[in-house]
């Protein structure tokens, strides 16, 4: 059986191909598909070596024509700030060790070598960041001419990245979600390669999820920062693909993590919807996380429910702190976004000689100036 898309609310089914990226009987907006596999045909290697190649029996890719030789990113025991707060099993899979420093780079690896099979040559994506700044490194490799919609508000590094990288940058006007859905109603020429809406994205997240089990098998909690929520649902269903093949007999509670007061997932979760909209959110530090929108929340409530998850908030002052106190604790800079999952561990109430893995989505290199910020007044706004 080759693979199929499947609605993971509806189980509506759809060809695998490339004008096809939500169901028809939902929001348009949102990311309902989900991609299948043939699980009961599906031999899973050993691991003998660091390499994604290893993985290709479970992602939607032939033949990786480009890549930057990506290596297995560090899974890395941080017993300084674990015990500090009493966790003696604590770990964090550091994805800013990734060619363009975030985990994004792993979506990147599959969908531009999805578009190349695919034969399209031309791609947008929406992004407060990191995703804009992966898109455009691995389609300017590939020879595909990408398009970045941005907020005017993006970090100077971010912008200068993209366009080193080749992409052509449109600033949108107003937040995020408004370029979203001004791109989903009427976008640029080309193939909406955005997180939250192309489900191939998500098949690439996958990866962080097998190279955790290689590493320490499958740990009781993992914590993800959650913008649009694609991150928790990649990892959640790398977890529920190795049980669906008779390697785990569990999956680890998935743990997001949003701002105070901008965490639609939280609200979707606690009022039983597929996702909601928020009417005012603040400003935040964390830009690649502040959502007034999630566009992958009717997945992310799936994960949720299926792995007993929940949503935590960590308000901003909690964030700066935190963020100061990883960097002097652990020798760890992560971008403030990532930041979150440490200062979520604090209001965590679990067990802690729990088995927990906290994923820094990205590196702080690209935020100095924020990060800079922090130490000279971690109360500053």
């Amino acid at each position: 059986m080759e693979s199929y898309y499947k609605c993971i609310k509806c189980q509506k089914k759809y060809q695998f191909k490339k004008d096809i990226l939500n169901c028809s009987d939902h929001n348009p907006y949102y990311g309902y598909l989900t991609l299948i596999y043939d699980y009961k045909n599906i031999n899973f290697p050993s691991f003998k070596n660091n390499a994604w190649k290893k993985y290709k029996n479970l992602l939607p890719v032939e033949n990786f024509q480009i890549h930057f030789d990506e290596q297995k990113t560090p899974l890395v025991k941080i017993d300084n700030f674990g015990n500090k707060y009493g966790y003696t099993n604590l770990y964090v899979k550091d994805e800013s060790k990734n060619p363009t420093g975030s985990f994004k780079d792993k979506e990147s690896l599959c969908a531009i070598n999805k578009a190349l099979e695919w034969g399209i040559s031309e791609i947008f994506v929406v992004s407060s960041g990191n995703a804009a700044v992966s898109t455009a490194a691995y389609a300017q490799k590939a020879g595909i001419q990408c398009t970045c919609l941005i907020p005017k508000n993006l970090s100077v590094g971010k912008r200068l990245l993209i366009s080193l990288y080749g992409g052509k940058i449109l600033e949108g006007e107003g937040n995020y979600e408004d370029i979203y859905k001004m791109a989903i109603d009427n976008g640029p020429p080309g193939w909406n390669c955005t997180p939250g809406i192309n489900p191939i994205k998500e098949e690439g997240i996958k990866i962080i999820g097998f190279e955790i089990w290689e590493d320490i098998g499958v740990p009781d909690v993992i914590v993800t920062p959650c913008g649009n929520g694609t991150l928790l649902f990649g990892i959640y269903k790398a977890f529920k693909e190795l049980f669906f093949l008779g390697l785990t007999d569990k999956i680890p509670q998935m743990i997001g993590v949003q701002i105070k007061n901008a965490a639609p997932l939280k609200n979707a979760w606690i009022e039983k919807k597929d996702f909601v909209e928020l009417a005012k959110i603040p400003n935040s530090i964390a830009e690649g996380i502040i959502a007034q929108e999630s566009y992958s929340s009717p997945k992310v409530m799936h994960a949720l429910s299926d792995s007993n998850g929940l949503i935590l908030e960590v308000e901003e002052q909690e964030i700066k702190s935190t963020l100061s106190e990883i960097i002097s604790t652990e020798s760890l800079i992560p971008e403030p976004t990532s930041s979150v999952v440490y200062a979520a561990l604090k209001k965590m109430h679990i067990d802690k000689d729990k088995k927990i893995v906290l994923i820094q989505s990205a590196g702080g290199m690209k935020n100095l100036k924020e990060i800079i910020q922090t130490f000279i007044d971690p109360h500053s706004n």
